[in-house]
């Protein structure tokens, strides 16, 4: 067990699924050894169903308002009322919910209890690593066993970069941190110092009901995609047509208009030894002109990530206006010499479209069509049943289109 600290001050619960799911029996031998290219998607389902048995036992011990889904592994707790009312200790809930859904559902949970989400959240880190997969935390305690643990990457919310960055300034660890003029720390870090100077003290002065409350200014969709090599800029445009035109049929399928769009162009990093389409190339040759190039071009400042964006007079649902905004930004974005090997679309400020929904008339088609069974549909009798390939496929309706025809056959 750990350390006993003040259990009567921690209120916030972290709770978490330990992440290696036990893989479907066989699976490996089946594959020798080998992880099948199903297998990922088998795994989030399997996590899927536990974290929602677990959730469930969660809500025996506070209501929705009190539990945060940080992911699908990770809930936070706000058990301020259940240790009110039923006058037990943080360590007994902690101890309690961990057998209780241990014993229901066979999943070793570890449970992490502080005084503020930080440190609730450092505490579920540690507990991971003790046999009781229980562990509290407050902020004396944190200070003694956190200010001097090197390196400061280890630690939760310092990442490789963060640590980097303090190391230029000569810290090294969290007492470091809390020993540095906050002018210092502004200057390096602007705004995220006041994360790093509290989280230092172990202090975090967010609650879970902020969190909770707290909504998105706008709501957006987008799609990415790795550009292949050799991709002409004709090929290129048309890549990024297409992307634009699918998210544009997710509006009108949603009933939604767009107010903005943005255009995100990434290039690869010019300082590494790429071949000469800006790609890592194994070829010595490749190599070595690459590197020449580049030195001959030290002078000139080359960007690794562009973003374009523009605003509409009013929010637009049809693809035709929305792409040749796009085609016009990245006309504007690309940079010649360069090919970008990320490219991504957003449409930003969605509201109601005043135009109808597509859903409803798109769905009365098809199914007009498959009723009529006409050459949109075939049946292929092949290995394991009947399987239903669209021809053209309706992106997004292809399962809809399947169902509609089996329960067609079965009556």
């Amino acid at each position: 067990m750990e350390p006993f600290v003040n259990a009567t001050l921690g209120r916030y619960l972290c709770v978490g699924l330990p992440i290696d799911i036990d893989e479907p029996a066989g699976a490996s031998a089946a594959n020798n050894g080998r992880r099948a290219p199903w297998l990922p998607q088998a795994l989030a389902d399997l996590w899927a169903e536990q974290a929602a048995s677990v959730y469930r036992t969660y809500l025996r011990y506070a209501g929705p308002g009190d539990i945060f889904v940080r992911s699908i592994g990770e809930h936070f707790i706000d058990a301020e009322a259940y240790l009110a009312t039923t006058g037990a200790d943080s360590r007994d809930l902690a101890c309690e919910l961990a057998r209780i859904v241990f014993a229901e559902t066979g999943i070793p949970i570890e449970v992490g209890v502080g005084d503020n989400l930080f440190l609730a959240k450092v505490a579920r880190d540690r507990a991971s690593q003790s046999s009781s997969k229980v562990a509290l935390l407050d902020a004396a305690s944190f200070r003694r066993d956190y200010w001097l643990h090197r390196p400061i990457a280890d630690l939760w919310g310092f990442g490789p970069e963060t640590a980097r960055r303090l190391e230029q300034l000569g810290i090294y660890d969290l007492a470091g941190v809390a020993g540095e003029s906050e002018e210092a720390l502004y200057r390096e870090f602007g705004a995220e110092a006041e994360f790093l100077i509290d989280h230092a003290w172990g202090m975090e002065p967010c609650t879970l009901r902020q969190v909770l409350r707290c909504k998105a200014a706008g709501s957006s969709v987008s799609k990415a995609t790795l550009m292949p090599s050799r991709c002409t800029g004709y090929q290129m445009e048309r890549i990024i047509c297409g992307m634009t035109r699918e998210l544009c049929e997710d509006l009108a399928l949603d009933g939604l208009a767009a107010t903005s769009v943005t255009l995100h162009l990434g290039y690869p990093a010019v300082c590494g030894p790429a071949g000469p389409h800006g790609r890592y190339s194994d070829d010595p040759a490749e190599r070595i002109a690459a590197a020449s190039a580049r030195a001959s071009e030290r002078t000139r400042a080359l960007p690794s990530y562009v973003c374009e964006s523009r605003c509409f007079a009013r929010p637009i649902a049809t693809a035709e206006p929305i792409a040749a905004a796009v085609n016009r930004l990245y006309e504007k974005a690309n940079v010649a010499g360069l090919e970008p090997w990320r490219v991504s679309v957003t449409l930003r400020d969605l509201v109601p479209s005043s135009t109808p929904s597509r859903s409803e008339p798109m769905l009365r088609l098809l199914e007009e069509r498959v009723a009529r069974r006409g050459s949109h549909v075939a049946r292929n009798h092949a290995g394991r049943g009947r399987q239903f390939v669209l021809l053209p496929a309706y992106r997004g309706y292809s399962d809809m289109v399947a169902k509609i025809a089996l329960d067609e056959e079965a009556a």
